[in-house]
């Protein structure tokens, strides 16, 4: 009987802890499915990161069938000056700590490929004269050479394919670049700070942004060519176009010529295109001319003549403003659309006023002397402000309003802040009970009556 009462216990326990290690092992296997979705989740995360993100090192994630890792990102490790990390079989460069004036950055590291140079990897580096980038490359990410004072000579493999933003920000010493055949994009101010004089755009290059070429130490761009398989971009005359020149983009601050004829075909002048430009006296619009972008000759010293051709009707703000030398101005379409400021602070010592132009003529230092038209109906606010060699204006009865502060104001320091006080002297002549009369009452200036 206690032989039989024991194999029926023994049954008993066998049969309860069946459940047991069932419950168990779907514990087991739930847990390891949570941790692979949890790491599939991260590595979604990783690929969608943006282009100047480091790549984020894997977590070991079992093989639910093999219980084996999987391929995983290894720790950052050095070889030689350089800090890299591993993904898979391709390697990116983190971080160079050497002091040679001349590196080669390695093709291979462990047998797997360098296709990464990381942000900031030569960041400020103050050695740096020369570097050689392999044809295992296709990324230099964002900042990786920003201020390497030094460098002056750069050579990269001919499968880079993108060049981050402020890469080469601040290599002053950095004269002449060639931009590889595979690259599609010039990104922000990749060039900015730079002495490069001559720069030459590839074949697949299709997307430059203005700021590319923004803030270039001393503006020393003398030239930009174009390879002539680029099917967005040309050039001619070291001057910028897109393929149809019907768009001037930009022409070098330092090209080597006193006067430029444009194309027939261009039709718009961008937004700063001769910007800072230090050595053109003269440029021919052609025709066929329609827009004048913002800033488009904004601070070109030594500009001093213009015709705007009668087919323009827009002109932006700032088109001419700070050009120092600028004497004389033509504009042949009387009702073309001037915006603001687009003379301010410009070289005319005397003017024929065809347009109403919201503060178009401020700080005009050199001013002396404005015939207005019988056409103009309008002064606008500030039109002439802050120019205090003008002190005699003849405003014809025409003219039936006239802004706040248009004439007779300047600025004058006084006790180190700048104030608005009247021009000493100033006086308006015209018809009696006119706009011009009413201006002049209103304001404190002395009229002379015309009638």
């Amino acid at each position: 009987m206690k032989k039989l009462l024991s194999i029926l216990l023994a049954g008993t326990m066998l049969i309860s802890a069946v459940p047991m290690i069932s419950v168990s092992a779907q514990t087991d296997s739930t847990q390891t499915n949570e941790s692979a979705s949890a790491q599939q989740a991260s590595t979604e995360s990783t690929t969608v990161s943006t282009e100047i993100t480091e790549p984020t090192a894997e977590t070991t994630v079992p093989d639910t069938e093999s219980d084996k890792p999987i391929a995983k990102e290894k720790k950052e490790k050095t070889y030689k000056k350089f800090t890299y990390s591993v993904q898979g079989k391709a390697v990116t460069i983190k971080k160079y700590s050497g002091s040679a004036k001349s590196v080669k950055i390695p093709s291979e590291i462990e047998g797997k490929k360098v296709r990464v140079i990381g942000k900031k990897s030569f960041y400020k580096n103050k050695t740096l004269e020369k570097v050689t980038i392999p044809d295992s490359v296709y990324e230099i990410r964002a900042y990786t050479f920003y201020n390497c004072v030094k460098l002056n000579k750069v050579s990269i493999g001919k499968n880079v394919d993108k060049i981050g933003e402020s890469a080469f920000n601040g290599c002053k010493s950095l004269k002449k670049f060639k931009i590889p055949s595979q690259v599609t994009k010039l990104n922000y101010d990749v060039f900015a700070r730079t002495g490069i004089k001559s720069l030459h755009i590839g074949k697949n290059i299709k997307n430059i942004l203005p700021s590319s070429f923004y803030n270039m130490t001393n503006k020393p761009l003398e030239k930009i060519t174009v390879s002539k398989k680029n099917k967005h971009y040309s050039s001619e005359n070291g001057v910028l176009y897109n393929k149809k020149k019907t768009r001037l983009i930009l022409c070098p601050p330092s090209l080597n010529r006193k006067s430029l004829t444009l194309p027939s075909s261009v039709r718009i002048i961008g937004d700063d295109a001769f910007e800072f430009n230090k050595n053109l006296r003269t440029v021919k619009l052609p025709n066929k001319l329609k827009l004048i972008y913002p800033g488009a000759f904004c601070d070109c010293r030594n500009l001093n003549e213009i015709t705007i051709p009668k087919s323009v009707y827009e002109i932006y703000e700032y088109a001419f403003a700070n050009c120092s030398k600028l004497t004389k101005v033509t504009i042949l379409n009387k009702d073309a659309n001037i915006e603001e400021l687009v003379f301010e602070n410009s070289g005319f010592k005397s003017i024929v006023v065809s347009h109403s132009i919201q503060e178009g003529f401020r700080s005009c230092k050199k001013l002396k002397k404005i015939t207005i038209l019988p056409n103009v109906t309008d002064i606008h606010y500030k039109q002439f402000f802050n120019c205090p060699k003008l002190k005699t204006v003849t405003i014809p009865k025409t003219v039936k309003s006239i802004g706040k502060k248009a004439f007779g104001y300047r600025y004058k320091r006084i006790n180190g802040s700048l104030k608005v006080v009247r021009v000493k002297g100033f006086t308006i002549k015209g018809k009696k009970n006119s706009a011009a009369h009413k201006y002049a009452k209103k304001n404190g200036f002395k009229f002379v009556s015309l009638n």
